[in-house]
């Protein structure tokens, strides 16, 4: 009776094992935090590439040479707050412009191929919880990195120090959109 008993444990046990192999290959693995901001620092380079012509755009509109940069913005503080009014609307404007062009990027990308040129790179994707990935969803979760170049960026903060308390290492608008990321 005891062989008997040993025999149907064992054979529970390795079943336990198979089973739970299969299921861990049917769940997809969530992605270090480095994988993702690895990721998230190639788009914003190519971004940056991207809107470097707006850029410079601006910097030759305000008058400071060809560059615009955190440099640009020093000197326009220090030479006084009339050059900087002067061209707030239009420093302003080329932010959100920024802005929607991130926006843009990131849900446009990760709509059609659940991946973003950064994604593609470090071999991630996003994953839908709820089945079949919407454009609302992507639009939520890429909101508060979009305003990354703006003076609303307080709000990507708040949704990366969300993940450092989430379990699944999730960002705030990733549990909103019900997204996540995955291994690709």
């Amino acid at each position: 009776m005891i062989k008997k008993d040993l025999y149907i444990g064992r054979r529970l046990a390795n079943t336990m094992k198979r089973t739970k192999k299969e299921f861990s290959l049917l769940m997809p693995r969530r992605v270090s935090l480095w994988k993702r901001i690895l990721a998230f620092v190639i788009d914003l380079m190519i971004i940056y590439i991207a809107t470097l012509p707006l850029q410079t755009f601006l910097a030759k509109e305000i008058g400071i040479g060809d560059k615009f940069d955190i440099n640009t913005l020093k000197e326009l503080f220090s030479e006084g707050g009339d050059k900087f009014e002067e061209s707030s609307s239009l420093i302003a404007l080329v932010a959100v412009i920024m802005s929607l062009s991130a926006l843009f990027y990131w849900s446009v990308l990760e709509y059609l191929l659940r991946q973003s040129i950064g994604k593609i790179l470090m071999k991630i994707a996003i994953s839908s919880q709820t089945g079949e990935l919407k454009i609302w969803q992507v639009l939520v979760r890429n909101i508060t990195k979009a305003t990354f170049t703006t003076s609303l960026s307080i709000l990507l903060l708040i949704d990366v120090i969300y993940m450092f308390f989430n379990k699944n290492n999730q960002r705030l608008t990733e549990v909103l959109s019900k997204t996540e990321v995955v291994e690709a």
